[in-house]
């Protein structure tokens, strides 16, 4: 009779806990109702832009999350007042920023707020297990802005590189390559973000789900990351190529976004094959 009522005891601490935290998206979801109104804009309305897998993101992450259903019941919530250092911290750079109009910032704090409202309601031992799938959002959101003219730096000096070495007569001006019959601009859209990203999020998603150890874990999104640049320059010089033995004619001067596609997939399908028989019979 005693072992039941602590049971039941616990259980509805259990039930308070979760309806707390629900309580508590709800509220976050009307006070940075506008955060979120970008966000989802930005996944659903715009036609064209980096991130337009954000949703499928989502859903992956809630997926991997229901997955540990089992681990979460097992263990106790408990309120952790350590929380709210974090929590209170995330709010003020989000109001910050919103006065600011900084959406970068406000994306980023949206995110630790609801982190640290988890860790809050349902303890450490509870966010330990779902932290991973909850960090793996951070592939669907609209903050690597800041990434796209390192990108196209890169790209466009690494095509540089690779064409003179092959021997085509090319000039470089900022992000200009120009041939004897054309200009090619490597534009923000050329950088290789979106590659890059898909790049990072499947190495980081097969080490979540696969047996590796630390240092294998680094070692596979570090590679798959390189991939992905390696297979961007490789898509400009393709088109800077087809354009200068055609006289810019061929259609990949102006159609190359479904090229880029099929090499990065031609250089990481194969990784994520031979990715799996690196796998180590117990975690680190």
């Amino acid at each position: 009779m005693h072992t039941n009522v602590v049971y039941q005891g616990k259980r509805t601490r259990s039930n308070i806990a979760y309806l707390t935290l629900i309580l508590s998206f709800a509220l976050v979801s009307l006070i940075y109702s506008r955060s979120i109104a970008y966000l989802l804009s930005r996944w659903i309305d715009w036609p064209i832009w980096d991130n337009a897998h954000g949703l499928v993101i989502i859903l992956v992450s809630a997926y991997l999350i229901w997955k540990k259903k089992c681990d979460i019941r097992s263990l106790p919530t408990e309120i952790n007042y350590n929380a709210l250092i974090p929590l209170i911290i995330s709010h003020m750079v989000w109001f910050m920023a919103s006065v600011a109009d900084v959406m970068l910032l406000q994306i980023l704090s949206l995110v630790t707020t609801l982190i640290s409202i988890i860790w809050l309601f349902l303890g450490i031992n509870i966010l330990r297990v779902i932290v991973i799938p909850i960090c793996l959002i951070i592939f669907a959101l609209p903050v690597w802005s800041p990434l796209l003219p390192v990108l196209q730096s890169f790209t466009t000096q690494m095509s540089y590189y690779v064409l003179g070495f092959i021997g085509i007569p090319i000039m470089k001006t900022g992000f200009l390559l120009t041939l004897p019959n054309g200009t090619f601009e490597v534009a923000e859209g050329c950088g290789g973000l979106r590659y890059l990203l898909a790049a990072l999020y499947i190495g980081s998603l097969l080490t979540y789900i696969g047996n590796y150890s630390t240092k294998r874990r680094i070692a596979l999104i570090i590679t798959f990351a390189s991939l992905a640049l390696v297979a961007n320059v490789i898509r400009v010089v393709t088109v800077v190529i087809a354009g200068y033995l055609t006289d810019m004619q061929h259609h990949l001067v102006h159609h190359h976004v479904n090229l880029g596609w099929v090499i990065f997939l031609l250089f990481i399908f194969p990784l994520i094959y031979f990715s799996s028989r690196y796998e180590d019979r117990k975690i680190d």
